[in-house]
């Protein structure tokens, strides 16, 4: 295992035996810890278990659907979010927005998983969070580097077949 995965386990094991404890003890204040004694204890488990059952079912349901047909699509910022390039902080922050674009975007955002990318550096990166969230441009994520998606939607992008 690597190392993050590692660190994983362990927080879930670590939050795993917070709930136990905790569960235990207000088991322990209901009913003294003798689960005899506890009426309706059976058809009590029998209906959280059903419960459980129900629950995990329809969430793996509603994850499945929820992405049918939903794409990964990277949106440019400069010349695409806003107008013209930005590589300093105060063009940055300052960018004029394209308002028209940023709409279509948040109409996809209610479809697809929205990535922003960017060429603009690390240093960059907090002036265009906070440019994203002045004018509340909805996303997923948010990258200085390509990545793999179904859909670009940028400036200067060409198709081969327009060379």
């Amino acid at each position: 295992m690597t190392e993050q995965q590692i660190k994983h386990l362990t927080e879930i094991k670590n939050r795993f035996s917070e709930l136990v404890s905790s569960k235990y003890k207000k088991g322990a204040e209901e009913h003294g810890g003798f689960l005899p004694d506890k009426p309706g204890l059976i058809d009590m488990a029998i209906e959280e278990a059903v419960d459980q059952f129900v629950y995990l079912h329809t969430l793996k349901d509603q994850t499945v659907l929820s992405r049918e047909g939903r794409k990964v699509i990277c949106v440019d910022m400069d010349g695409t979010l806003c107008e013209g390039e930005a590589w300093t902080e105060e063009a940055a922050m300052n960018a004029e927005p394209r308002t028209d674009i940023i709409e279509k975007i948040d109409e996809l955002y209610k479809k697809h998983f929205i990535c922003i990318y960017t060429a603009r550096g690390d240093n960059l990166m907090p002036a265009t969070l906070a440019w994203l969230r002045k004018y509340v441009v909805k996303f997923h994520a948010i990258s200085n580097n390509k990545l793999g998606c179904d859909l670009y939607i940028e400036d200067k992008a060409k198709r081969p077949e327009e060379l």
